[in-house]
């Protein structure tokens, strides 16, 4: 290595060591002003800009919302146009009058058309012509081509069409099938008036039960059901959830007319009133009705549903000795109507609580509106067993197995 090569260099910044104590020097003011300024005067402009932007979104969708509902409500000339038949309640109000005519209903063609697009634009049409109130009932024909103020016209004439309405009464306890024998048996009795043909009359029935069964599979999507546990065990998903009553319909309503009816009906009579002290009561919405549907079927009359209530109550509270709550009539659906319907062995042995350890996966029938509320307020007592008088449906409530034992000899059970 050669002896430059060897040497070290001396390397020297090139700095100033007075500049270390120099001071910070803003900018002038006025320099400060004008920066701000663009800063402020840019970001306004890109506020201004989305601002814009939104309002011209907002316009041109409420424009053509407007002009949909303009061709709507001032339907041109169709030359597809079709008439449709379609029935109002008595006592209708404007807003189901509105519904009716945005349903899809079928025209002689056999396809489905809607008589309306815009419900809530008819029910603002009619409340400023003042036309609320004004309407008939009966069957009217609706052209898909009539304006909406020639439909108020023709809704305020009455009809010389009215249709004939009919009256079931569905008691309460009743299991899905029994209501759609109920159903089927109001039907075929119509038309017993100008059918005597047994046979006919017999193949009717069927074909009506059939389609009340049908319409009970299907999705109504109604506000309760999204309180109802997911249960694979479950035989039929509506099934204690079509309120028993008496209820008028016209006679050529569709079975899902008359099924819809009813589960509205049980969530307007029931749930709606009830679903604080359900929420309040430590058990899950379809276990209170679920236990209802029990208490309904075994109390002798609406004076014991508290009472029986009571007892199942006590039971379900200390399942280490009372695993299985051991219903009678919870056996017999299992046996009549699960066992028919399913060959799943432990669906089959979930709904029997002589077999199943506490309540069904769901409701055996119907509950009445009282039987709710007695599951959600039972009689406060020691009792875990009760029986019936089967002649005179006296009720007899026990603490203890023995004494159990002795009400079955009181009651002429055990003799």
């Amino acid at each position: 290595m050669s002896e430059e090569m060897g040497k070290t260099e001396k390397f020297v910044l090139n700095i100033d060591e007075s500049d270390y104590d120099k001071k910070y020097v803003e900018p002038p003011a006025e320099q400060n002003k004008i920066s701000k300024k663009k800063t402020k005067k840019k970001r306004r402009w890109l506020r201004n800009l989305i601002w814009a932007v939104v309002i011209v979104g907002l316009s041109v969708s409420f424009g053509i919302c407007l002009v949909l509902f303009a061709v709507d409500m001032y339907p041109v000339t169709e030359t597809n146009a079709v008439e449709i038949e379609i029935h109002i309640p008595q006592g209708a109000t404007v807003k189901e009058i509105a519904d009716i005519l945005h349903k899809e209903h079928e025209a002689e063609n056999g396809k489905m058309y809607r008589i309306i697009d815009y419900p809530l634009g008819f029910r603002l049409v009619s409340k400023l012509s003042n036309a609320d109130g004004t309407y008939n009932y009966g069957a009217y024909n609706i052209s898909t081509a009539d304006s909406y103020a020639t439909i108020i016209e023709k809704l305020q004439v009455p009809s010389t069409r009215h249709v004939e309405t009919m009256r079931i009464t569905f008691k309460e306890g009743l299991t899905l099938g029994q209501m759609a024998d109920v159903y089927a048996d109001a039907m075929v009795d119509k038309m017993k008036e100008t059918d005597n043909d047994e046979n006919d009359l017999k193949r009717m029935k069927e074909s009506h039960r059939n389609k009340f069964l049908k319409a009970c599979e299907k999705d109504y999507n109604l506000e309760f059901e999204k309180y109802i546990q997911p249960n694979a065990l479950i035989l039929k998903k509506y099934e204690g959830y079509l309120f028993p009553d008496t209820y008028e319909f016209y006679v050529d309503d569709e079975a899902d007319v008359v099924v819809l009816r009813m589960l509205k009906e049980f969530q307007n009579r029931v749930v709606a009133p009830l679903y604080g002290q359900i929420g309040d009561s430590g058990m899950t919405f379809d276990q209170v009705i679920t236990l209802a549907s029990i208490v309904q079927n075994e109390a002798g009359d609406t004076g014991q549903l508290s009472g029986v209530a009571g007892v199942f109550r006590n039971r379900l509270a200390v399942p280490d000795r009372f695993p299985r709550l051991e219903s009678d009539p919870t056996k017999l659906y299992s046996r009549t109507v699960v066992d028919v319907y399913s060959n799943n062995l432990e669906q089959i042995k979930s709904y029997n609580t002589y077999e199943g350890t506490g309540l069904p996966p769901g409701p055996i029938s119907s509950p009445s509106f009282e039987a709710v509320k007695a599951v959600l307020n039972p009689d406060k007592s020691e009792y875990f067993y009760f029986c019936h008088n089967i002649e005179t449906k006296e009720v007899f409530y026990g603490k203890t197995l023995a004494e159990h034992e002795q009400n079955l000899y009181k009651a002429g059970i055990w003799r």
